[in-house]
């Protein structure tokens, strides 16, 4: 089963509920998966999240997700990744600890 690691994580302020930090995560699955990039925002009933190929987190439409994560340094690793070359995982757990200043989270899916 494979295993998802959580490598940016942010908050930004939702003005119209009294600046609640409205959470935002990417995590990233190093195992062989079709789509090794999960993006998720949210809280409970307001929470939302998808799983993209690489190519396709590389889009435009997510880059927000990145930018309020902090989560700008894996683009380059992505960018590789969408070309075919396979991601690095010890060098980038050891990268989102420092940023993070904590070891990443990481989970287990069914598939």
């Amino acid at each position: 089963m494979p295993t998802w690691f959580n490598l940016a994580h942010g908050t930004r302020a939702l003005a119209m509920s009294n600046d609640y930090p409205w959470p935002y995560d990417v995590d990233i699955c190093f195992d062989g998966v079709a789509s090794p990039v999960a993006l998720s925002e949210g809280v409970g009933w307001g929470s939302a999240g998808c799983r993209l190929a690489a190519r396709e987190a590389l889009a435009e439409r997510w880059r927000a997700n990145f930018d309020i994560t902090n989560g700008l340094w894996l683009i380059p690793y992505l960018e590789r990744l969408a070309d075919g070359t396979p991601l690095p995982k010890e060098e980038m757990l050891l990268e989102a600890e420092k940023r993070m200043g904590k070891p990443p989270e990481n989970y287990v899916t069914a598939g």
